[in-house]
């Protein structure tokens, strides 16, 4: 179902939400005003296990003024959506897709609220599934959220919405590889089919 022109939601049938808020080019407050560039393959991968795997499915299709993953909810159409979704569908588990920085040294980042202990034993769980098969020898990273003006989906999902959330970032070359990116949506699907 198109919720605005530039975020679709699909409907699933589990109490599992993924999200992909930069899909596409979005503008985060800064100096320039420029547009960050789009973390491609998170919505198809989002888009996949929700296909899979029965989750519900709420992702980024174009260009937004804002920042999904930044902005307070106020501003925040994308975060609006997370809410009602939430609240109408009893979701209990959040996963917020996000492509990884090639500056990090590793493959996988997994970030969880020190506010909620579940969430970091959830982010684990995910770690161990999906480093499996291709991706054995991928290097993960399971860290709490920065404390800072930013409030991340998971931050958010947490804070207001007391649902379990994990925020995963995914490094490029596995997003664009397809036989790894089918790994990775493997792994992800059999922890997500655990819950």
């Amino acid at each position: 179902m198109q919720i605005s022109d530039a975020i679709l939601y699909n409907k699933g049938s589990n109490a599992v939400l993924i999200t992909a808020p930069h899909s596409t080019a979005h503008r985060r407050p800064s100096y320039s005003g420029s547009l960050r560039p789009a973390e491609l393959w998170t919505d198809n991968i989002a888009l996949e296990l929700g296909e899979r795997s029965g989750a519900h499915t709420l992702v980024v299709n174009d260009q937004l003024d804002f920042d999904p993953n930044y902005h307070a909810v106020a501003d925040n159409l994308f975060k609006q959506r997370v809410q009602e979704i939430v609240e109408s569908e009893k979701i209990k588990y959040i996963f917020d897709l996000h492509g990884l920085s090639e500056i990090y040294p590793y493959d996988f980042g997994y970030y969880f609220s020190r506010r909620f202990y579940k969430s970091k034993r959830i982010a684990y769980g995910l770690a161990q599934s999906i480093n499996q098969n291709l991706l054995r020898q991928a290097v993960a990273q399971v860290l709490c959220f920065n404390e800072n003006l930013q409030e991340s989906i998971g931050q958010f999902a947490v804070k207001n919405l007391g649902t379990v959330a994990v925020q995963l970032e995914i490094a490029r070359y596995i997003r664009e590889d397809e036989l790894l990116r089918q790994n990775f949506v493997t792994g992800m699907e059999q922890y997500l089919l655990t819950l």
